[in-house]
């Protein structure tokens, strides 16, 4: 295939050779011309040309191009149909298609006998013999045996020496030999692949002899693998005279592994249903709880059956998905954002690529990924009915589904946690203004109309700007909104002291410093200055918090009020009326944001003295420099 593919004149300088017949001939060079065998790119250049050649040439054999695009892999090509017309139609195209392009296709193989007499002898596969299974006629296609009589795929067994010292290395490359792509004996391979992880454990060296017990267990498995050297498996797993087809697939896990399998569901006219094997998986488990493995295979689950779904040519009426584990069902009805980060994950590329399906819940009992999970051995899993077959129930074109409760404990599921605000109550209006001043005012007329729904006349009703008692009042207001949304638990806490007079209801805040007070409907310090020659407000100033936008305010607007003074200028007059609880760090913070203050308090400008004079700083004998200080009066 290969050399019929010419490279673009541009590129054969990157396939030149030196080359001489003779030791004593000269150099000489040569350009490949061809796609080169065992060069990186070839396989990717091959397969792009045949891409290319399927798009320029789609259009005239439709059934071929879209055998080239799906069907091949590399020079092979694996594809088939419902019936001969098809195949011979899709064969005479492919075979046109090809040849515009200079391939030519031969090697041809078929399970129908009419199909292959329309291609001449020297064209067809010859068939060889398979000698160590019984089977004849039998073809390698892609690494499986493939017998065309009977339509079954084999898997070839080589001998393998159990008499000589059996090691990890000797064992690892005896694994390797067992070519099971479509993992149709993935439960036999799952027993190798623990035993492979009991010596990794064991810290068993690449040449040192595995222990007895591992040794045993290793005669086992190959006496048994041996035993399945006949054992044939369908290749076709519909029907003919089906009306339905559905794709089950199964997942489950256990601390050892996990793993899940992939069946075809054909339900027949005649009320059966005839159920096949297509494909599965397994892995190791990780060091993982027993759900988030279940979880796991679940999650392998869906990949594979993505993965199915988009290599088959069908539309299923149905894709159902079957656990055991009740707990991944209920993650599945979750939203990812409930749970935590490893489940979520998870949960969240399933519910993506699993869109349209069914999830339904299986008896652990009845589950046939419960052998992909635990292993089993070869000889057993030739006649294991459940795992070629599916379960039993599922044999019929109606079944009865197995329920399951939801009231179950679900692990993984984030704890919600709720903020608990101290402001009890929520007065927007205190956020709404940057001005105190204009807040007063605001509260002022709020007053007002309080005062007059109430039936409470006054002289100064007919005022259009508030009075000196009304911005009072309006100051109490906002105080004591402000302190019902930060104090509120202080207050009531102070209020039933006042009220019992019992020491052990006596306040025990984070205030209790300041010895507070509730004086009027507002909190204030009690200090010891109660006898102090000051006005009531000052003695006990109102008590503010140190986040409030109130607080922020008031600082800003004493702060404008006296000329932008300083911050223990400013932190002394607003003690005058309020106490600021951490007041000095409060107002530091609030005079850096101060634009005016920055401006007019540049940095101060070091200035550096003189040099010292020459006879300072030079090394001279004792008292041979002296220097005397001496003050007036002096008399000019």
């Amino acid at each position: 295939m290969y050399r019929q593919i010419r490279i673009h004149d541009d590129d054969k300088k990157f396939q030149r050779i030196i080359w001489r017949k003779h030791p004593t001939d000269s150099l000489q060079t040569y350009d490949l011309t061809t796609d080169t065998y065992g060069t990186a790119s070839a396989p990717f250049a091959a397969t792009r040309t045949l891409n290319q050649l399927a798009a320029d040439e789609g259009s005239k054999f439709p059934l071929a191009a879209a055998i080239v695009v799906k069907d091949f892999y590399v020079d092979d090509v694996l594809s088939g149909g419902e019936s001969v017309n098809e195949i011979q139609t899709a064969a005479e195209q492919l075979t046109q298609l090809l040849d515009s392009g200079g391939f030519q296709l031969h090697k041809w193989c078929s399970n129908s006998a009419e199909f292959l007499e329309s291609i001449p002898d020297e064209l067809r596969e010859k068939q060889s013999t398979l000698e160590i299974s019984g089977a004849n006629d039998v073809i390698k296609t892609l690494g499986l045996l493939w017998n065309p009589s009977s339509d079954e795929l084999a898997f070839r067994i080589n001998p393998i020496q159990t008499q000589t010292a059996i090691t990890k290395r000797h064992i690892l490359s005896e694994m390797s030999k067992i070519y099971d792509p479509l993992g149709l004996l993935a439960p036999a391979t799952l027993v190798s692949k623990l035993l492979m992880r009991e010596l990794w454990k064991l810290k068993i060296d690449w040449d040192e002899e595995v222990p007895i017990e591992q040794r045993n267990n290793w005669v086992n498995f190959i006496a048994s693998l041996i035993a399945t050297a006949g054992m044939t498996i369908n290749r076709y797993v519909l029907t003919d005279n089906r009306i339905a087809i559905e794709l089950h697939a199964y997942s489950d896990a256990s601390l050892a592994a996990y793993g899940t399998c992939v069946y075809i569901r054909s339900i027949c006219s005649n009320g059966n249903a005839e159920v096949h094997l297509l494909t599965s998986k397994s892995k190791v488990a990780p060091n993982q709880t027993v759900p988030r493995l279940e979880l796991c295979a679940f999650l392998l689950m869906s990949r594979l059956v993505k993965v199915v779904t988009s290599a088959l040519k069908l539309d299923f009426n149905n894709i159902v998905l079957w656990t055991d584990s009740q707990i991944v069902l209920c993650w599945l009805k979750k939203s990812p954002h409930e749970l935590n980060t490893f489940v979520a994950n998870r949960v969240a590329e399933i519910q993506r690529s699993t869109k349209g399906y069914e999830f339904k819940y299986i008896r652990s009992a009845l589950n046939p990924a419960d052998m992909v999970s635990r292993g089993v051995l070869p000889g057993e899993l030739m006649h294991n009915d459940v795992w070629w077959h599916g379960p039993s129930f599922s044999r019929t074109a109606t079944y009865k589904e197995f329920v399951f409760t939801e009231e179950i404990l679900i692990p993984d599921v984030k704890t919600i946690a709720l903020p608990v605000s101290c402001q009890s109550i929520d007065f927007p209006v205190l956020e709404r203004y940057s001005s105190f001043h204009k807040l007063r005012r605001v509260m002022a007329y709020v007053a007002r109309f309080i005062r007059k729904t109430k039936g409470i006349r006054t002289a100064n009703d007919n005022e259009v700007f508030p009075t000196v008692e009304e911005y009072q009042v309006s100051l109490d207001m906002i105080v004591s909104l402000v302190q019902r949304q930060y104090y509120a638990e202080d207050i009531k806490q102070i209020q039933r002291y006042n009220t019992t007079q019992n020491m052990d209801h006596k306040y025990v805040g984070d205030s209790r410093s300041l010895n507070p007070i509730h004086e009027s409907g507002i909190l204030r310090v009690g200090g010891r200055i109660k006898h102090a020659n000051l006005t009531f407000g000052q003695r006990h100033p109102i008590i503010l918090p140190p986040k409030h936008h109130v607080t922020k305010i008031i600082i800003n607007d004493f702060h404008e009020t006296y000329l932008h003074i300083g911050p223990s200028g400013l932190l002394s007059a607003l003690r005058q009326r309020f106490w600021i609880v951490d007041g000095r760090n409060v107002i530091q913070k609030h005079l850096k944001g101060c634009i005016r203050c920055f401006k007019t308090n540049p940095p101060e400008i070091k200035r550096y003295m003189g040099d010292l004079p020459k006879f300072r700083v030079t090394q001279s004998d004792v008292f041979s420099r002296v220097g005397v200080d001496y003050g007036g009066p002096f008399h000019v």
